[in-house]
């Protein structure tokens, strides 16, 4: 299970906090508010303090994320290891 709590979503800087287990399921939901924000101009930040396990396809979809520009904050070594191996 994933819990993703939006974070200050009026202003310029939203930042989505997840916790859990970020897989295949959870992350057309995490595209679309990603997207939303994108679209509007907005920096997103996606704190990745409180998530436990990443499968590929989470994996996958930060490091594209992290390509459109969203921050990843509060990777641990293995997470910020794997999405530094992608290029943009």
């Amino acid at each position: 299970m994933l819990e993703i709590e939006e974070i200050a979503g009026d202003s310029a800087y939203p930042v989505l906090v997840l916790s859990g287990r970020l897989v295949g399921n959870h992350i057309p939901k995490i595209k679309k508010i990603c997207d939303h924000y994108l679209e509007m101009g907005k920096s997103v930040t996606i704190d990745l303090l409180d998530v436990n396990f990443i499968d590929p396809a989470g994996l996958r979809t930060l490091q594209e994320l992290r390509c459109r520009g969203v921050d990843l904050v509060n990777c641990s070594f293995y997470i910020s290891t794997e999405i530094d191996k992608f290029k943009c």
